[in-house]
């Protein structure tokens, strides 16, 4: 999503199939002091059995660049 973030905001977006207890339950981007940053959500529950959520900030990556596919078998 590029829709810009207001300072000090962000969102988070559920993933429907968590694929093991290791990936976050919801995701997406924040902005904080106007850094953008990505931000991560685990449901945890403490030794005396309370739930809580776990929370987890990291620098946005850059997505790398596809490269562009060239097709050198063509006849001409």
């Amino acid at each position: 999503m590029t829709t810009e973030l207001k300072l000090n905001t962000g969102r988070m977006f559920p993933d429907p199939d968590p694929k093991s207890d290791k990936h976050p339950i919801a995701s997406g981007p924040c902005n904080i002091e106007g850094k953008e940053f990505r931000i991560a959500l685990w449901k945890a529950e403490s030794k005396e059995g309370k739930a809580y959520y776990n929370l987890k900030f990291s620098e946005m990556q850059e997505k790398p660049k596809q490269k562009e596919v060239v097709n050198d078998n063509i006849p001409f």
